[in-house]
């Protein structure tokens, strides 16, 4: 008989007690395990988008591709890059090396591609991904409503309810229609009242916000002082004034005139072109995508949605969810 066995046949009471011990440890560990359809990866892929509106193949591979590859190039951890320059977007992909920290390089490169001289108002933005981006639950919302009622209390309602769950992180919608404001300005009209489309721009950026200007000190709490308002209607925009100067091409012959915008463009409000379309049971839908946090356990997460679902019905007044 060898050690092991006379040791547990003379302490049956403690081999018993540490056996139930590891039982229980057992049975504590496996419900505390996460449960995930995919296991955790991050892909070694990051992609530099850079939207250039307007700019042709080739001015998009010079001015904007050219000098992000470049500086991205020099950065440890990036084993090869892969660019397309297309009439308004460029999109490098980066190879990254396996087993490197994803978010360090993501870092670098981020202040890589912000030293970088490109033209005005011309943005890149780093985009990785990993199978935690996966959203967890997919939700269907089908309606008899006008679309922008359900766009308006999806954005304004079920998003706080939504993101404000246990191990939640995000909420996508997709299947609607975005709301946009389109100002189509009258070139012959403009040159005419000598107004530049550059001054149409800088008038469109001035307004609509509120500017700090200071602070009021009373005994108790101080006060912050705004000047400006957000412009909420299309009849704000047409009744926006414009100085009339030397920089449009011909000069007003009457000197500077004060001119509202709509008296130069005409402007309207619409839903923007879609950019994707939802059916469910082919019907026409809005779909919502569930993105869990990177620790959160993804049944755990399911079930809260699940458990929201009366609530978010409620929200929308009776409409219908698939899930």
């Amino acid at each position: 008989m060898t050690w092991l066995a006379r040791l547990s046949l003379t302490n049956r009471a403690v081999v018993g007690l540490v056996t139930v011990l590891v039982v229980v440890f057992g049975l504590i560990s496996t419900t505390s395990l996460r449960q995930e359809l995919f296991p955790s990866l991050d892909v070694p892929l990051a992609t530099v988008v850079t939207p250039y509106p307007g700019a042709s193949p080739q001015v998009v591979e010079q001015q904007v591709t050219t000098p992000i590859e470049a500086a991205v190039k020099g950065i440890k951890g990036v084993t090869g890059t892969h660019s397309t320059s297309t009439g308004g977007s460029s999109v490098l992909t980066l190879d990254l090396e396996y087993g490197a920290d994803p978010t360090q390089l993501t870092s670098q490169v981020q202040r890589a591609v912000q030293g970088v001289t490109l033209p005005a108002d011309v943005t890149p933005r780093v985009v990785t991904g990993s199978t935690d981006s996966i959203p967890v639950v997919q939700l269907a919302v089908s309606s008899n409503l006008g679309d922008d009622r359900v766009a308006a209390v999806l954005r304004d309602e079920v998003r706080p309810l939504l993101t404000g769950l246990a191990g939640v992180a995000d909420m996508t919608l997709s299947g609607i229609s975005e709301p946009r404001i389109t100002v189509d300005v009258d070139p012959a009209a403009a040159a005419a009242r000598g107004v530049s489309l550059t001054s149409i721009s800088t008038l469109l950026q001035a307004n609509g916000v509120r500017v700090p200007v200071g602070q009021l000190t009373p005994d108790t709490n101080p006060l912050t002082v705004e000047v400006g308002s957000p412009i909420t209607s299309v009849e704000q925009l047409r009744g926006l004034y414009l100085t009339a100067g030397a920089t449009a091409t011909p000069p007003a012959a009457n000197g500077d005139v004060p001119v509202r915008l709509g008296d130069i463009a005409t402007i309207t409000a619409g839903p923007a072109p879609a950019t994707g379309y939802t059916r469910t049971n082919g019907a026409p839908s809005v779909g919502i995508g569930v993105t869990k946090q990177v620790q959160a356990n993804t049944v755990s997460v399911s079930d809260e949605v699940r458990a929201a679902l009366p609530r978010i019905t409620d929200l929308l007044g009776g409409i219908a969810q698939n899930a």
